[in-house]
């Protein structure tokens, strides 16, 4: 099995928190680890370009690691053998109120995500609208179904707003029937300036 991970940094910042994590990642058996990274780019432009290389390389998964969260060592291992075509892990917000950054609903009328209120309470596999995109997980089939450059488009532009690429990608993939899955056990820790969220919850 081979597996790409995709690094988009702004500069050569990472926590230390992710560094650990990275560190201590039990991989499947047998998995072969590939990392790209990029720095300087719009998140956008850095994973299609991470894409297009680890698909070139044969990646069986893609892996995208925000680097200020902080995972537990077999986060990945877990979304990996859950053999779906996207599935994440979850975390809040930097700022408050810390809004859980996966959504379950998408209102077309005010282009719109409605985000989950009751993460905490919430346990094992759900199909969802989107995933902020702290921790996500993609099987390579999916690429060869949403037409590149998979992260970016017009549509990002929905009347006066522009859309991340996260949760444009999450559009593409109900465009194309692409289902998105969390796993509301992988809890991420995610840091923000002196303090961290975790559980839905403030981490002094």
């Amino acid at each position: 099995m081979k597996i790409g991970l995709m690094l988009p940094l702004y500069n050569d910042y990472t926590t230390l928190g992710f560094s650990l994590s990275l560190w201590k990642t039990r991989w499947p058996k047998d998995a072969v680890i590939q990392i790209a990274v990029s720095k300087a780019m719009w998140v956008c432009n850095a994973l299609k370009s991470m894409t297009e290389q680890h698909l070139a390389w044969g990646a069986d998964f893609l892996v995208y690691l925000s680097s200020d969260i902080t995972w537990q060592q077999d986060d990945i291992k877990k979304l990996v053998e859950h053999n779906l075509p996207i599935v994440g892990g979850w975390a809040s917000g930097r700022c408050h109120p810390f809004h859980c950054h996966v959504c379950d609903k998408y209102y077309e009328d005010k282009k719109m995500f409605r985000t989950v209120v009751n993460p905490k309470e919430r346990h094992g596999l759900e199909k969802i609208a989107a995933n902020g995109g702290e921790m996500l997980v993609f099987r390579r089939d999916i690429f060869d179904k949403i037409p590149s450059p998979w992260f970016l488009g017009p549509e990002m532009c929905t009347g006066d707003r522009l859309q991340t690429e996260d949760y444009f990608f999450s559009r593409q993939c109900t465009k194309y029937g692409i289902d998105m899955w969390v796993d509301w056990d992988i809890r991420l820790r995610h840091a923000t300036t002196g303090v961290e969220t975790f559980n839905g919850d403030l981490v002094v």
